[in-house]
Parts: C-alpha cells; structure tokens; sequence
C-alpha cells in the first residue's frame, strides 16, 4: 500500500486544482441545466438590461432610477433560473462533498495535481467534508441566497447577498494569505473541520 505524505500542497497546487474543478462543474451544470432555460425568455431579459443600459448610458435615466429598475431585472433573473441554481447547488454537493469523500479526498482537479484532502482526526467523515465545501466552494452562500430569492422580497434578496457576498469574500482573502503564510498551509476552513491538503 502507497504511504500518504503529510507535505503540504503548494499554494499553485491548491489553485490549478479549483479553477479545474469550477470548470468541470461550469461544464456538466450547463449540459444539465440547458432543457429547463427558457431562452426566448433569457433573451427578452437581456434585451431589457441592455435598453436600461443604453437609457443610463444617455443619462435618459437618473441613476437611482437606473439602480432600482437594474434591481428588478436581476431580481427577476434569479427568481426565473431558480431551478438552475437548485441543481447547480446540488451538483457542487454531488462533487466536492460525495464524489470527494469517496475518492479518498480527491476531487479531478486534486487527482491531476497529485493533492488530497487528509483528516487530522483519522478517516475524513461526510461532516468533515460537508463544512468544508460549504465554506471553500460558496456552496454555502449559494444555498442563502437560494433561500433569500425565494422569500418574495427584492429587498431582502439584495441585501442578504450583499452582506453574504462581503463575508465571502473576506473569509477566501484570508484562506489565501493563510495558505501562503502558514506552515501547515491550513486555510479557514481547514482549520474549523480538522483538515489538511497534502501532497498525494
């Protein structure tokens, strides 16, 4: 049997690895998506953003008339591609979550830079795998703002994913730096489930 190193993954590893895996799910979620987009529907919607893109443009429009009208058509957008959110979520638990468990803590991107999630509790659990991907791969965020789109207010919908959004993006600006500055290479996540991304 193969020993597992404990050398931590570099920092490019890490990286080359995510971008692979976004693509991979970017690429099956749009063939699974495609028979529920209404495209005449998509494209009436894009129409629309484009015309009050030209009318802000011309300043036909204030930009608080731009802002609010720019908020209905987003809002509009999200509600009518509910269904493609719900199945790319899934799809991303489907991956990073079971395929990653199951695999010895190795999604492709991971396999082909030679990189593995590791337990420092033992065995890695489906919890273990679960927090981790909902923080690492916004499965999280996505769910939230799933459910904010779904509480009928255009309001609420915005600012819960302005302020999701922000902490987001805060707490990946922080997994990177400590990723590159801790010997461990431990990000955020990392450190809340017990995990390590070593080299395979």
């Amino acid at each position: 049997m193969k020993k597992r190193s404990n050398k931590k993954a570099y920092f490019i590893q890490r990286l080359i690895a995510f971008l692979i895996d976004v693509l991979l799910v970017y690429i099956v979620a749009s063939m699974v998506v495609t028979p529920f987009i209404d495209v005449k529907e998509n494209k009436k919607t894009t129409d629309e953003v484009n015309e009050l893109m030209k009318q802000a443009t011309s300043q036909e429009i204030s930009t608080s008339e731009f802002a609010d009208k720019n908020m209905d058509l987003s809002y509009s957008i999200a509600r009518k591609n509910g269904i493609v959110s719900l199945i790319t979520i899934i799809l991303n638990i489907l991956y990073f979550v079971v395929f990653q468990l199951y695999n010895s803590g190795q999604t492709i991107g991971k396999q082909l830079m030679k990189i593995r999630v590791k337990s420092d509790l033992g065995e890695l659990t489906m919890n273990q795998m679960i927090f981790r991907a909902f923080i690492a791969n916004s499965i999280l965020l996505d769910i939230i703002t799933f459910m904010f789109m779904l509480s009928n207010s255009r309001t609420v919908y915005f600012y819960g994913l302005t302020v999701f959004s922000t902490i987001q993006y805060m707490v990946t600006i922080m997994s990177v730096f400590m990723i590159l500055m801790r010997k461990d290479g431990c990000s955020i996540h990392d450190l809340l489930v017990h995990t390590q991304v070593v080299r395979d």
